[in-house]
């Protein structure tokens, strides 16, 4: 089974849509996925545009290409994802350019390569820079960035797949933004469960309140007291059996 079948057979699935009502609905052959398949090709602009509306999805993602735009390494995954963050349309593309539906459709499925001739073009369209769509990783617009605006991408980068911010290889947030009060994730965690805590228990009457309190005092004392005698178990090397 060829990717694209593969895609759309398991969003069908996840909407509880057999391939034959797909295939009544949207007026194709009964042999489309046999011949997809079989074939291993991708059907036309208009079929898989049509496809991707009745799936409440993108032609991205039926192609499996990649949603985040650092990894977008080619051309046909650029014009993909520019089509859909500026909801637009393959159509729409090949009008502007003056060509034909199947020959954007083809420059997406990476089998026509004549988009080299149109780069300026589609960069007025989706208002980027020329060398986007030559350079992998490249953010959109494509706005040049100055040594200290790229080492904070950098930074962003390595914090998004590391989840730490080490300042140590790029600079630290506090080169670029001086001045910045930087809040540990955590504590603010923290801080926003205290809150809850407090919400939850002022939302008792007072006298609820007293007695709650008085109630959680007297758990703390008998934990701290367990907690304890524990501790002393472990240095002896002894253990607590309960009989």
């Amino acid at each position: 089974m060829n990717s694209f079948v593969n895609i759309v057979t398991k969003l069908l699935k996840e909407k509880n849509i057999t391939k034959n009502q797909m295939l009544k609905d949207l007026n194709l052959s009964r042999n489309s996925f046999v011949d997809w398949n079989k074939r291993g090709t991708i059907p036309s602009a208009k079929v898989v545009s049509a496809i991707a509306e009745y799936l409440e999805t993108t032609v991205s993602t039926l192609l499996g290409y990649p949603e985040d735009e650092e990894k977008l390494e080619s051309f046909p995954m650029k014009l993909a994802y520019q089509i859909t963050v500026h909801c637009t349309s393959i159509f729409e593309v090949a009008k502007y350019l003056n060509v034909s539906d199947d020959t954007v459709m083809n420059w997406i499925k990476g089998i026509d390569t004549s988009y080299g001739d149109y780069y300026n073009q589609l960069s007025d369209f989706f208002e980027i820079l020329p060398r986007y769509w030559t350079s992998p990783g490249m953010l959109s617009p494509g706005i040049e960035p100055n040594t200290d605006e790229y080492l904070l991408i950098l930074l962003y980068r390595e914090y998004k797949n590391t989840g730490k911010l080490d300042g140590s290889t790029y600079g630290s947030l506090d080169h670029y933004f001086p001045g910045l009060k930087i809040y540990d994730i955590n504590h603010l965690r923290q801080n926003l469960d205290d809150q809850e805590w407090l919400s939850l228990i002022h939302r008792l009457p007072e006298k609820k309140q007293i007695e709650f309190k008085a109630k959680m005092e007297g758990f703390l004392e008998c934990y701290e007291e367990s907690v304890a005698a524990d501790e002393s178990l472990q240095r002896t090397g002894t253990t607590n059996s309960v009989k």
